[in-house]
């Protein structure tokens, strides 16, 4: 079983994906992706290279089943919420088709990390089933 690599940039918490505003038309609250989580997106985007543990074997991964996933965040402040990482995480993935939805995930895993583990800030595993 392959085992994928992902390095990408720390996302924002999922507490700042999206921003609130009153659309006076339609009289009601609507939602829409925030300044910092479409930067992060586009950004995040030129990271999705995925490869098997040798950076000279770049493949691109569709992963339409059940998966694991690892999680190594690095360069948080100790009382950072990690688990607020992990959605817009997922949802990268998804847009990006590496996986097909979040859905299949079997299982989840998120923790600390150092620098060494995490070089760009986060660091995926994904081992599909």
């Amino acid at each position: 079983m392959t085992t994928y690599q992902l390095d990408l940039p720390v996302p924002p918490s999922a507490n700042k994906m999206f921003r609130s505003f009153f659309d006076y038309k339609k009289r009601r609250v609507r939602y829409a992706r925030s300044g910092s989580y479409r930067k992060w997106l586009k950004s995040a985007a030129k990271w999705c290279y995925v490869w098997t543990g040798d950076p000279l074997r770049v493949v691109s991964a569709h992963i339409a089943g059940p998966f694991d996933i690892v999680v190594i965040v690095s360069g948080l402040r100790d009382n950072a919420d990690i688990d607020n990482r992990l959605k817009p995480i997922l949802d990268l993935l998804e847009d990006e088709k590496i996986i097909a939805n979040d859905k299949y995930a079997r299982d989840i895993n998120i923790r600390r990390g150092t620098r060494q583990e995490a070089p760009a800030g986060v660091r995926v595993y994904i081992t599909p089933h």
